[in-house]
C-alpha cells in the first residue's frame, strides 16, 4: 500500500500516514521508569469526558494570546470561511438564484419543507453529535439492552478484539479479569457512553419523537426499502462495513473499496429471525460471530430479573408494522472515489486507473458513480482533505488546471473579500522554528480548502442537483475525523504535574488496562485545542482553554514561549488534520445552504485516540507503518455508532422515512 510503483505514484493513505514510516528514531522511547502512585480502588469512576459547542472548531488554548502569529492565522482562516460561504449564499450566478434556492428549499427528499425547520435539524444534529459528555458506564442503567457492533466484515477493524481476546489466556498477562468488579470482559474503551447535553433537547425538531435508542430494528425500519449510496475514500468504506455489521446478522460478502457491489440489507428482518428477539439482536446474541464473541453489557440490580436471561422489556421493542414485502428490499452500494467526481462523462481523466491530482501530486482513485444517484433514494458523500502537496508541486499547488471547474473560484476571489485569495504563501524551510511552521501550514490548508477542494465539492453538488428526480433525494455530508498524531508515544504517558483535586487518568487508565492490547492510550480528559493539534508529540499536557487552570485552583500555564522552541515535525500529519477542521467548519454551514444535511463526526472522535488500528501494536513499538486514523470496531465508547448511526436515524425521523417506499429506480 505504501510502495511507489515505479516512483509514478503514490496512494493518498501513504502520503497522509507517512509520518508514521519517518518516525524520529527516538519516537517509541522508553516510558519514564518513576515511582508510580498507588493504583485507584476498582470502585473509582473518571470524571466525565466533556464536550461543548465552544470546542467546534478546536479553541487555539494553549494559553497563547490573541495577538499571538498562530492565533491571528487561525482567526483569519475561520473568518476566510464565513466570506466565502456568505458569497456563494447570496453573489453566487447559480447557487443565490431563487431557482436554486427553490429547488433546496428545506431538505429535498425528505418532509421537512422549510429553511426554518432545516436550521432546526441542522442545530439539533450539531448538538447532539458534539455537545454532551462521555460517561464511564461499565453497567447498564438503563431498561434496554446497549447496541453493540458485532464486527463481520474486513479483519482491519478487528484488530483491537483480537489482540484483546487472544491475549486473555497469556500466562504473562497479569490482568485478572476475575476481578473487575463490573464482570464485563471487553475493551475499557468501550465501557464509556456518550449522553447528550439537556440543551439537545429543547432544540429537538417536534416531529422526532423522544427516546429512541440506537437501535438495529430502527435502523432498518427507517431504511426499509430504500437504496443507499456511499460515496467517498477509504474512510468511507469503514463505514459502510459498520452499516453492514448493523443491518445484518451474517458476514457480507464484497470484492473491497475498488469492487464493490450492491448489497441487500436488513433483509433478516423481513423472515422471522428478528421476530420477538429484539433483546438478543441488539445484544448481538443472533449475529455470527466471525471474530469473537464479545460478551453483553451486564445490568445494573434493578433491571435484573431472575429467569428473564434477556432482559426483554415492552416499552423498548420499536413499534414496526408487520414486515410485508411490496417487492422492493433494501440496498447498499460504496463507490470509492477520493476527489468524490460527479463527471457525467465514464472517460473523465480522473477515473483513469492511475491519476496524480495536478495541484499536489498525490494519486487519486476515482472510481464512475454518476450513474448510481438515479438508483439511488439516500446519497452520503464525503471527501477527503487534498493533503500537502509533494516537493515537485509545491509551484504548482494553486495553479489552475483543466480537470478543475473553475468559475465557482473566479467568483470567489471577486466577491469574497477574503484575503485569502490575495495572498502567496509558501510551505516555511525544514529548520523554520514551530511557530513559523505552524503558521505557514495554516495558511495553505485554508488556501487549499477554498482554492482547490471547495471547487470541486461546488462541482459535485451542482451535478447531483442537476440529476434527474434531485427533489427526492435525501443527501447527507459526512464529516471527517482527525489523525491522533499521539495514538503511539508512550513517552507522553509520563503523569504530568496535577493538582491535588485532579483525577490521575494515566494511573487509573493503567489499572483498567492492564498489560493487556487492545486500546492502547488512554482517551483525551478534554478534547485537543489547536496547539495540540499542531504539536502532538510535544505538548501532552495541554489545557483545554486557557482558564481551566483556574477552575482546579492553579494558573494556566503560558506555552506561547515554549512554541517558539519547539519544531513542527510532522508536516503532512498537521496539515491533513487542519484541513479536516477547516472543510468541516466550512461544510457545517455551507451544505445546509444547498439543501444537504451534515453529520459531524469529528467532535465526539477528538477525545479517542484509544481503539484505533494501531493501538494493539502499541506495547510492541513496530517499527513500520501504523494506522492511527481508522478505528476498531466496535469503536471506543461507540464512538462512530452514535455519530454516524445515530446521526442518520436523527435525520430519517426527521424525514419522515417511516417505512416509505423509496423512489430511485430499480435495482
Amino acid at each position: 500500500m505504501w510502495k511507489q510503483p515505479g516512483g509514478q505514484s503514490q496512494s493518498y493513505a501513504g502520503s497522509i500516514m507517512g509520518w508514521f514510516r519517518n518516525r524520529p528514531s527516538d519516537f517509541f522511547s522508553k516510558q519514564h521508569s518513576g515511582g508510580q502512585s498507588p493504583p485507584p480502588a476498582d470502585n473509582v469512576s473518571p470524571p466525565p469526558i466533556t464536550l461543548s459547542a465552544s470546542d467546534r472548531p478546536p479553541r487555539i488554548g494553549g494559553g497563547i494570546g490573541p495577538g499571538h502569529l498562530i492565533a491571528k492565522a487561525y482567526r483569519s482562516a475561520l473568518k476566510d470561511i464565513e466570506l466565502s460561504i456568505f458569497a456563494l449564499a447570496n453573489h453566487h450566478p447559480v447557487f443565490s438564484t431563487a431557482e436554486f434556492k427553490a429547488r433546496t428549499r428545506g431538505v429535498p427528499g425528505t418532509q421537512v419543507a422549510s429553511n426554518a425547520e432545516r436550521q432546526v435539524l441542522q442545530r439539533w444534529l450539531d448538538c447532539t453529535s458534539g455537545e454532551g459528555e462521555w460517561r464511564w458506564e461499565p453497567l447498564n442503567d438503563r431498561a434496554e439492552p446497549r447496541t453493540i457492533t458485532v464486527h463481520k466484515q474486513g479483519p482491519r477493524e478487528a484488530k483491537c478484539e483480537r489482540a484483546f481476546y487472544e491475549h486473555q489466556g497469556a500466562p504473562q498477562s497479569q490482568f485478572n479479569r476475575s476481578r473487575s468488579p463490573d464482570g464485563w470482559q471487553v475493551r475499557p474503551s468501550l465501557k464509556f457512553r456518550w449522553y447528550p447535553s439537556s440543551r439537545c433537547e429543547t432544540l429537538r425538531p417536534k416531529t422526532v419523537p423522544t427516546n429512541q435508542p440506537l437501535s438495529r430494528r430502527s435502523l432498518c425500519r427507517l431504511l426499509r426499502h430504500k437504496s443507499i449510496l456511499l460515496v467517498g475514500d477509504v474512510s468511507q468504506y469503514s463505514l459502510h462495513d459498520l452499516l453492514l455489521d448493523w443491518t445484518s446478522t451474517k458476514q457480507a460478502s464484497c470484492a473491497g473499496n475498488l469492487y464493490c457491489k450492491i448489497h441487500p440489507i436488513c433483509s433478516d428482518e423481513l423472515g422471522h429471525h428478528w421476530d420477538g428477539n429484539s433483546s438478543q439482536l441488539e445484544s448481538g446474541e443472533l449475529d455470527a460471530h466471525v471474530y469473537f464473541k464479545m460478551p453483553t453489557q451486564p445490568f445494573k440490580q434493578s433491571y435484573f430479573s431472575v429467569g428473564n436471561d434477556t432482559h426483554t422489556n415492552d416499552h423498548y421493542s420499536p413499534s414496526l408494522s408487520p414486515s410485508k414485502s411490496n417487492g422492493r428490499g433494501t440496498f447498499l452500494r460504496y463507490r470509492r472515489s477520493d476527489s468524490l467526481w460527479a463527471s457525467s462523462s465514464p472517460t473523465d481523466d480522473r477515473f483513469q486507473p492511475i491519476w496524480l491530482h495536478p495541484n499536489n501530486g498525490i494519486r487519486d482513485i476515482n472510481n464512475f458513480w454518476y450513474g448510481d444517484i438515479r438508483k439511488s433514494d439516500l446519497i452520503i458523500l464525503s471527501k477527503r482533505p487534498l493533503g500537502l502537496p509533494r516537493h515537485s508541486h509545491l509551484r504548482e499547488a494553486f495553479a489552475h488546471n483543466k480537470h478543475l471547474s473553475f468559475h465557482h473560484l473566479e467568483y470567489l476571489r471577486k466577491h469574497s473579500h477574503s484575503q485569502v485569495w490575495r495572498r502567496e504563501v509558501t510551505l516555511a524551510p525544514d529548520y523554520s522554528d514551530g511557530i513559523t511552521s505552524a503558521v505557514s501550514l495554516i495558511k495553505i490548508a485554508i488556501k487549499m480548502v477554498l482554492e482547490v477542494w471547495l471547487p470541486e465539492v461546488l462541482f459535485t453538488l451542482f451535478q447531483l442537483q442537476k440529476s434527474h428526480q434531485r427533489e427526492d433525494r435525501l443527501i447527507v455530508w459526512r464529516g471527517e475525523w482527525r489523525v491522533h498524531g499521539d495514538c503511539l508515544s508512550p513517552e507522553l504517558d509520563v503523569p504530568p504535574q496535577r493538582g491535588q483535586d485532579e483525577f490521575d487518568w494515566d494511573t487509573w487508565w493503567k489499572e483498567q488496562q492492564g498489560d493487556v492490547p487492545g486500546d492502547g492510550r488512554r482517551p483525551h480528559p478534554t478534547p485537543p485545542d489547536l496547539v495540540a493539534i499542531l504539536f502532538p508529540n510535544q505538548y501532552a499536557s495541554h489545557l483545554a482553554d486557557d482558564d481551566v487552570g483556574d477552575k482546579s485552583g492553579k494558573k494556566s500555564r503560558n506555552m506561547g514561549s515554549d512554541i517558539a522552541d519547539w519544531k513542527l515535525k510532522d508536516p503532512r500529519l498537521v496539515f491533513h488534520n487542519l484541513e479536516v477542521i477547516f472543510q468541516n467548519q466550512l461544510m457545517r454551514k455551507l451544505a445546509p445552504e444547498l439543501g444537504v444535511l451534515f453529520l459531524d463526526l469529528e467532535s465526539q472522535a477528538s477525545v479517542w485516540r484509544t481503539g484505533l488500528v494501531a493501538s494493539p501494536t502499541l506495547a510492541h513499538l513496530p517499527p513500520g507503518p501504523s494506522d492511527c486514523f481508522h478505528y476498531c470496531f466496535p469503536s471506543p465508547g461507540l464512538t462512530l455508532e452514535e455519530s454516524f448511526l445515530g446521526g442518520l436515524m436523527k435525520i430519517l425521523l426527521a424525514a419522515g422515512w417511516n417505512d416509505s417506499t423509496g423512489t430511485g429506480s430499480k435495482i
